[in-house]
């Protein structure tokens, strides 16, 4: 199964995402519902909930 970017990950599913870094960098993960990423809606500027960094070195 190919994950496009913006697909819904449902209670009680998870999906394995194996790739493979181009280029040295930091990559955001994260969810596009509001109330995920805000905590619900306890941090308005964000920065809470379900997001992720990748720092890829080399």
């Amino acid at each position: 199964m190919i994950i496009q970017p913006a697909d819904f990950v449902e209670p009680g599913q998870r999906y394995d995402v194996i790739w493979t870094a181009q280029q040295p960098g930091k990559r955001l993960v994260h969810c596009y519902i509001g109330h995920h990423t805000t905590n619900n809606n306890v941090e308005p500027q964000g920065g809470g909930g379900l997001m992720m960094f990748i720092d890829v070195s080399r």
